[in-house]
């Protein structure tokens, strides 16, 4: 992660819940590629970010 990210992704994960948060790292640490965890990461938040627009 290049350091000029940090802040946002901090940001983003306060506003995880801890059932967001718990559920999220269940599904990662079974990935087996840091790029798969990136997939998954974009994927869920695209969804959530759908969710919460309408």
């Amino acid at each position: 992660m290049n350091p000029p990210a940090i802040p946002a992704v901090k940001v983003g994960i306060s506003r995880l819940t801890m059932s967001e948060a718990k559920a999220i790292a269940y599904e990662v640490l079974q990935l087996p590629s840091a790029l798969e965890v990136k997939d998954y990461i974009a994927a869920w938040l695209s969804q959530r970010t759908r969710e919460h627009q309408g």
